[in-house]
């Protein structure tokens, strides 16, 4: 579309668009990382308590050798 336009009205759309694009993708990339640390944080908080199966019963087993 700006191709078409006459004068520099076609470059002034062209830069506002990239312009525009840019700023959105930013905002994007800002809140998914905000997302992601906070899902990142909610995760380790609450597997905080759980052991892995493996370690508990190992953890059993010398209970009982001793």
């Amino acid at each position: 579309m700006a191709a078409e336009l006459p004068g520099r009205a076609g470059d002034a759309l062209a830069t506002a668009a990239r312009e525009a694009f840019t700023s959105g993708m930013q905002g994007a990339a800002i809140a998914g990382a905000v997302v992601l640390t906070a899902a990142a944080a909610l995760a380790a908080r609450s597997l905080r308590g759980v052991r892995d199966q493996r370690d508990q019963k190992e953890t059993d087993d010398v209970r009982i050798a001793a």
